[in-house]
């Protein structure tokens, strides 16, 4: 039997699996998407032996839609938090997907690649640094030079890191309530955000809501939206929690412009910062922190003029083109624009559904 097709018309899984849901992705080397699916969170560490029957899940549903067997498939490409960078608990994702898809190409990344990798598009051959800063249940910063050599600063998860972060933003939102209910913080409207969240009865049972089971990150950052809102209508307290997660951020994102100029000394100026990820939604109760925040942490570290740029695509167009780019092909201008309004509806599907 002959191997699918590697033109126009090779057929691409893609699957991005995060630490609250699993999308996966069918679409052509052209950029049309022939089928979407979804399942529940994917991350190895967080969603334990759940992630891989998601991975699946998601996988399956997006081949149903498309009505393509897996035998068509070309390349497939996994992008999966909790995947070490040094591809530690890759097989596992390999060995679910190459079941499906037994004759394509394969290839395993940290999920953050992908957004680094879509994030960046055409600019990854640009001579400056590039960074994409990612927030979306967790976080974490990953940059690139003119060359292959990429770092990050970050992502070392929730009890110790993901600052600025939806659970991050959960788990501050609580901590300052917390702190309201006893006197000892300033009031603030995220006391009613934490107890209608959290559906307790009285601020009495929140130790109990909290910690009997521990709340999971995924439900720490389901705070979030109501967090950011909050601090939009010009809560005090949450708009102090937004601009610490935002600078702790942008200094992660000027740790990594610093490391890439050490490193490769021509880099031009300025650099670029993509943010990614379900938190930047929130638009300028985010971005403008965060901007200022990259312009003053860069001029007191000496990293160079910074500018915020948008992301040229999210991180399953980075799994496309990591995928295009395993059967050898670099995607042409019409291709991109193809996708990306492809890939444009599909989210504001997902945002209409999660309402």
């Amino acid at each position: 039997m002959p191997r699918p097709s590697d033109g126009d018309d090779a057929v691409l899984l893609l699957l991005d699996a995060g630490a609250t849901h699993t999308r996966a992705l069918v679409a052509t080397a052209a950029g049309r998407v022939l089928g979407r699916g979804e399942a529940g969170a994917g991350n190895r560490l967080a969603a334990g032996g759940q992630a891989g029957a998601h991975w699946e899940a998601a996988a399956r549903q997006a081949l149903r839609a498309a009505r393509v067997p897996g035998l068509r498939l070309a390349a497939w490409v996994a992008g999966v938090a909790g995947i070490g960078y040094d591809g530690a608990g890759g097989a596992a994702v390999a060995r679910v997907l190459r079941r499906l898809a037994p004759r394509a190409r394969g290839r395993v990344e940290p999920d953050a690649r992908l957004a680094l990798v879509g994030a960046l598009g055409a600019r990854a051959r640009e001579n400056r640094p590039c960074v994409v800063v990612i927030s979306g249940t967790g976080s974490i910063v990953l940059g690139q030079g003119a060359g292959p050599f990429w770092t990050r600063a970050g992502g070392w998860g929730w009890l110790l890191g993901d600052e600025g972060s939806g659970q991050w933003l959960g788990r501050q939102a609580i901590a300052a309530a917390a702190r309201a209910f006893d006197g000892s913080g300033p009031p603030t409207a995220l006391a009613a955000v934490v107890k209608r969240g959290l559906r307790l009865p009285s601020f009495a049972a929140l130790a109990d809501a909290v910690y009997r089971p521990l709340l999971t990150p995924a439900q720490f950052g389901a705070l979030a939206p109501a967090v950011l809102r909050v601090a939009a209508r010009g809560d005090a307290v949450a708009a102090a929690i937004v601009r610490r997660g935002m600078a702790a951020l942008a200094g992660q994102a000027v740790a990594v412009i610093a490391r890439l100029r050490r490193r490769e000394p021509d880099l031009g100026s300025p650099a670029w910062v993509a943010p990614q990820g379900a938190i930047f939604r929130a638009g300028d109760t985010v971005l403008v922190p965060l901007r200022d925040e990259l312009a003053r942490q860069a001029e007191e570290a000496g990293a160079g003029a910074v500018e915020l740029v948008a992301p040229e695509l999210p991180p399953l167009g980075g799994a496309f083109l990591l995928a295009l780019r395993a059967l050898g092909r670099e995607p042409s201008p019409p291709v991109l624009a193809r996708l990306r309004r492809a890939l444009a509806r599909g989210e504001g599907a997902a945002r209409q559904g999660s309402r």
